[in-house]
């Protein structure tokens, strides 16, 4: 680990406030494991990489060069491990405002603690993915299978349902349209949005945390799923004896349905523990999923699909209670508090002072 030199130089403007100015560069910065060395991670503190194991300050410009040895060397990668997450915070020129004030840790996280903009948000990401239409990939919904606390038979219908009964613009949702529309709620809840940088005119996916960006021509397409059942009972049916060319057996070996989840890089808040209290399923209608030993929500995209759960139809899922972030005082204390000094100044001022009397002064004459 090494870092610059250089002449310090003025640093330039940035507000750790602002999350626009997390500069996430994942170029070749390689060590994401632990996540807490994550580019993320850099970002909350003013580093963007510029290079092989290399990052520089968006304000003051001071170079961090950092690699971490193998794992197996446990002593040294612990030693330079702990040297590089110092580093982080103090190898800052001595006028750069990032050491005492690095973005706020709610950055790294996704923003569930307002419930309406936590929707709000996942309504703009369908709408930036429904006009691709059939050219969205298929789902592997194996993710959410394997989740006790999720059946997809139930989740499916209720995702519908929530695009039913939006506020703003309700739709319609016919038969042909319903594999675009679970598709594009799918997605959405765990952090997908249509790109609108693309370049080559194929659409790309692109999460906003982890940059990931995932070419959809690499997947398998809705359209090819639904033509692909037909291509294969048409030439069972017939007695031709008809071989797929090998640049088609290639398509087929190299494509697959698209998983929203491992999709993702590994340090991605999307599929890592939230920051606000963890959620339980509860189904009013069924006592089993009513104990205390049901599996809890930790992870960013099942706190917000149960979210949409319970919002759809609380009278199954329960009722929707405020998300509170653990590492603040839930607004509800801090108005009581308020309320109660306001109690105490008022009943200070209304109150008789302590042994007053309506008599006049006595004469000490």
């Amino acid at each position: 680990m090494e870092l610059s030199q250089g002449v310090s130089q003025r640093p330039q403007a940035a507000d750790p406030s602002d999350r626009s100015t997390l500069r996430i560069s994942l170029g070749e910065w390689r060590p994401l494991q632990p996540s807490d060395l994550s580019p993320l991670h850099c970002a909350r503190h003013g580093w963007e990489n510029i290079n092989a194991d290399c990052l520089k300050c968006v304000s003051c410009r001071e170079i961090l060069c950092g690699g971490l040895p193998v794992m197996w060397e446990t002593d040294s990668y612990a030693q330079a491990y702990g040297k590089l997450k110092d580093s982080l915070k103090i190898a800052h020129s001595k006028i750069c405002p990032w050491p005492d004030s690095p973005s706020p840790e709610s950055f790294l996280h996704i923003p569930l603690g307002d419930v309406k903009s936590a929707v709000e948000s996942f309504y703009s990401r369908l709408d930036t993915m429904h006009l691709l239409g059939v050219s969205l990939p298929s789902i592997d919904c194996s993710i959410i299978k394997e989740e006790e606390q999720f059946v997809i038979d139930e989740v499916e219908p209720a995702l519908l349902k929530l695009i039913a009964e939006r506020e703003d613009s309700a739709i319609i949702v016919s038969e042909e349209e319903k594999p675009i529309w679970l598709t594009v709620c799918l997605l959405a809840v765990f952090g997908w949005l249509k790109s609108h940088t693309e370049q080559t005119g194929c659409p790309v996916l692109v999460c906003q945390y982890c940059r990931r960006h995932a070419g959809l021509w690499n997947f398998i397409s809705l359209k090819e799923a639904e033509a692909k059942p037909a291509i294969i009972n048409e030439a069972s049916s017939t007695d031709t004896e008809r071989q797929e060319s090998p640049t088609d057996r290639i398509k087929d070996i190299e494509k697959s349905a698209f998983n929203p989840a491992t999709e993702h890089r590994s340090w991605c808040p999307w599929i890592q523990p939230s920051a606000f209290q963890p959620l339980r399923l509860q189904r009013t209608s069924n006592e089993l999923t009513q104990s205390d030993d049901k599996p809890i929500a930790k992870l960013s995209w099942q706190q917000l699909l149960i979210i949409l759960l319970k919002r759809t139809d609380p009278q199954t899922y329960g009722a929707l209670a405020p998300v509170i972030n653990k590492e603040t005082t839930p607004p509800s204390q801090t108005w009581k508090a308020v309320r109660r000094i306001l109690n105490i100044w008022q009943s200070k001022e209304t109150a008789p002072p302590p042994n007053a009397t309506t008599d006049p002064p006595k004469d000490s004459s």
